[in-house]
């Protein structure tokens, strides 16, 4: 852990922009605490996972556009996550742009799918950027704030190492009451 953490204060805006051209929430996270730390500065923590997430699902949109054909058939055993967003893009319509950015597998799909339709890129190119920095900002922060008890609870972990496993099972069980509960209440509709 600790030489993870001196990787992230040496090398960590690199890291953050880099794995946020995937996605980047863990790198946003993990940023953010460090900066609450005083060890990173939040600011560019958060502009470096902003930028890399607009230059990912930009990335994403411009690749599906100029390879539609050749990902159209790659894309076929996905066809109901695609029906899926297309479906909150006739519903919610540019909304989708700012929340795909906290679901994980809509990350991927929303600019994918986007990029296939004749959707406008210069529309799509303000939306995504507003998204990501919005994203960016409210994950950046939350993270920052909440600092003081992520930092807490890691040498609460590592003072008692007994008590990760029993948050471990708490947390474990806690899901999937949680899932338990929401997949019953569906099948009483």
């Amino acid at each position: 852990m600790e030489q993870t953490l001196e990787y992230l204060y040496h090398y960590g805006y690199i890291i953050i922009f880099l794995y946020s051209l995937g996605g980047g929430f863990v790198a946003l996270l993990a940023g953010s605490v460090v900066a609450y730390t005083e060890q990173m500065n939040i600011i560019i923590v958060i502009l470096a996972a902003s930028l890399g997430n607009f230059i990912g699902s930009q990335f994403f949109f411009w690749f599906a556009r100029k390879q539609k054909k050749e990902l159209t058939q790659t894309l076929q055993k996905h066809r109901r996550k695609i029906a899926l967003v297309r479906c909150w893009i006739g519903r919610y319509g540019a909304a989708v742009i700012f929340i795909q950015k906290y679901i994980y597998a809509a990350k991927t799909f929303v600019p994918i799918v986007m990029g296939l339709s004749q959707y406008n890129s210069l529309r799509f190119c303000a939306y995504n950027f507003c998204a990501s920095l919005l994203w960016g900002i409210s994950i950046g922060t939350s993270a920052f704030l909440l600092g003081r008890v992520f930092v807490d609870s890691f040498y609460a972990f590592q003072d008692n190492p007994y008590l990760f496993p029993i948050f471990g099972i708490a947390l474990l069980v806690g899901l999937y009451a949680l899932i338990t509960y929401f997949a019953n209440k569906r099948r009483k509709r």
